[in-house]
């Protein structure tokens, strides 16, 4: 996976170890409770966190462009270089 990434000094990325997301990771039980429902297909289960790790939304394959516009978002209210500012 790592292949795909961007990785270097400009990026902080972090990749969850494979997991049951149906199952009792917390991560996955905080997200499932904050907008409730299984996650039926691995693609299916995108969810949008601030960089506090807040929930902010849920979205599916087929909801990508609304996705896009809410990170577009978060990224200008979260200041000029994005949510990675510190």
């Amino acid at each position: 996976m790592s292949q795909y990434l961007p990785l270097g000094d400009d990026h902080d990325v972090h990749v969850m170890a494979k997991t049951r997301v149906n199952g009792d990771d917390p991560v996955w039980q905080v997200l499932r409770a904050t907008f409730p429902g299984d996650v039926t297909w691995n693609f299916d289960g995108i969810f949008l966190l601030d960089r506090d790790g807040v929930a902010l939304g849920r979205y599916t394959a087929s909801q990508l462009e609304r996705l896009d516009a809410d990170l577009s978002y978060l990224l200008t209210q979260e200041g000029a270089g994005g949510a990675g500012d510190s």
